[in-house]
């Protein structure tokens, strides 16, 4: 089963009906990717769950690459709520033009 010409038509309909929305799913999805790689890079490099990470842990933290990795959380965290309250906002004045103008 060869789902390929699915995606195609999905792409051609998303750029077609709002252009817009194709650069923000992208945006949005560069943001979710490098939120979820810097969690685990994070919890990884810069706080190990073990003896040495627990004693290690005050002195990698102030260093530039967990301070980095920290910000790329931070701002991926608060993209991220922005992302939601952009599509619930959206949603909702879609559902209210729609039951306003539909008469019901």
């Amino acid at each position: 089963m060869d789902i390929t010409p699915y995606y195609t038509h999905a792409a051609q309909y998303v750029t077609t009906i709002h252009p817009y929305i194709y650069n923000s799913v992208g945006i949005y999805g560069i943001w979710i990717g490098l939120h979820y790689g810097a969690t685990h890079l994070y919890a990884t490099s810069c706080n190990n769950w073990s003896i040495t990470g627990f004693f290690a842990s005050p002195i990698m933290n102030s260093t530039p690459y967990c301070k980095g990795l920290n910000w790329i959380i931070r701002t991926g965290s608060d993209t991220i709520d922005t992302m939601w309250v952009t599509v619930g906002t959206w949603m909702s004045g879609y559902l209210l033009n729609k039951s306003l103008f539909s008469g019901k």
